[in-house]
């Protein structure tokens, strides 16, 4: 039996979710001032479900920190397990439908549900592509998807702008897209995150590149400040960070060039093609 429950009533899906043994958790996990990740709408329905007798088995599907499954389980005794999304918000259905991966991270204690997911959710292209890990592993398969996504595009970006050198200085007529595109024919290296001007600006924005980035780069702090500091692993670890902290600052740099900030271009994508039409239209 199936049940649907979404907290916008307008949607009509308002069944008694506390009738499901297993529980798939997708709400929103907004971004906090100091750039962490706010999970306490995830941990309130964990919360609210828990004492269900017999306690449900809850899957979650939003995008979180890495360790907050592991968290969670401990502090409500319930089996958790993660299941990431990767999905592009033009394409979401069909993504979802036909994933290129599946991937189900058990909570310690949730590992024997993990079959059982599994058959609930859409298959992949094959086998190899149904990947059983931990719930941590799991959720840093997610944010480190998204940081490389946001690398990518951070990196077409640097090639565009350091390409026009040749064209401004030394009057060599440069196409960058053409370039792009020559470099993206690499199979090791492909064309995605690769076009430029994809929503009326240069460099990353939407919904979860911005808000996951900060968000893992201020748990990777967060967690190497627990450990052992001025080794050389420690000192590998903080360029390592470092580098994302540059990706990101570029961004905001490149976003700056054309009188945009971060906070405007975090927006689903169909906000940012509606203003992108409005600011075409008057200019």
């Amino acid at each position: 039996m199936k049940f649907c429950f979404d907290a916008d009533t307008a949607k009509g899906y308002l069944d008694d979710v506390s009738l499901a043994r297993i529980i798939f958790v997708a709400v929103p996990t907004p971004l906090l001032p100091g750039g962490s990740c706010d999970t306490s709408i995830v941990e309130s329905i964990i919360a609210r479900y828990a004492a269900c007798s017999p306690s449900p088995t809850f899957v979650v599907k939003s995008t979180v920190v890495p360790g907050t499954c592991e968290e969670l389980a401990r502090k409500y005794n319930v089996p958790i397990l993660f299941n990431p999304e990767f999905l592009t918000e033009a394409n979401a259905w069909n993504d979802f439908l036909h994933p290129d991966r599946q991937i189900v991270g058990a909570a310690q204690g949730a590992e024997k549900y993990t079959e059982m997911v599994f058959s609930l959710l859409p298959k992949p292209v094959s086998e190899q592509a149904m990947l059983r890990m931990n719930a941590t592993e799991a959720e840093l398969v997610k944010y480190r998807s998204n940081l490389f996504g946001a690398m990518k595009v951070s990196f077409a970006n640097a090639i565009a702008v350091l390409s026009r050198l040749y064209d401004e200085i030394l009057g060599v007529p440069i196409d960058e897209q053409s370039v792009l595109q020559a470099v993206g024919l690499d199979r090791r290296i492909g064309q995605s995150w690769f076009a430029l001007d994809s929503h009326g600006y240069r460099g990353y924005g939407g919904f979860c590149f911005p808000k996951d980035i900060n968000a893992q780069i201020t748990r990777d702090k967060e967690i190497l400040s627990c450990g052992e500091k001025w080794t050389k692993k420690y000192n590998v670890r903080v360029a390592a960070i470092m580098l994302m902290e540059a990706m990101r600052d570029f961004n905001r740099i490149l976003l700056d060039s054309q009188g945009l900030s971060e906070e405007e271009v975090s927006q689903h994508d169909a906000e940012l093609a509606q203003k992108s039409a409005c600011k075409k239209e008057k200019q």
